[in-house]
């Protein structure tokens, strides 16, 4: 597992004009794993919850050193809904009626 450089800025934002609103923590994600974010609202639940909360019609944005990498707005989702990319980075975005947090999204 490599660690990206000490001084790469990773970040996520709700503001296009604030895209460095949250840095991600510091963590090491193993190669093709995943960590859990919540993006809740209530940084004060530890260091893996976002200042902000998404809902409907808002756009995710994740930046590296205040250049955008990817993005996504976020469409209306009922209870026990998830939205996100069917093969991961291939920009097929979708929602999903069973929820895989922790492993590829699945059908």
């Amino acid at each position: 597992v490599r660690k990206p450089p000490q001084n790469a800025l990773m970040t996520l934002s709700d503001d296009a004009a604030v895209p460095d609103k949250w840095r991600l923590p510091d963590v090491t994600v193993p190669a093709r794993g995943f960590v859990l974010l919540w993006l809740d609202g209530n940084s004060a639940a530890g260091p893996l919850h976002a200042p902000f909360a998404l809902s409907a019609g808002m756009t995710l944005s994740l930046s590296h050193d205040m250049n955008l990498i990817d993005r996504m707005t976020i469409p209306t989702l009922n209870p026990n809904q998830s939205y996100g990319r069917f093969i991961d980075w291939t920009g097929n975005e979708r929602k999903f009626f069973h929820p895989t947090p922790g492993i590829p999204n699945t059908l």
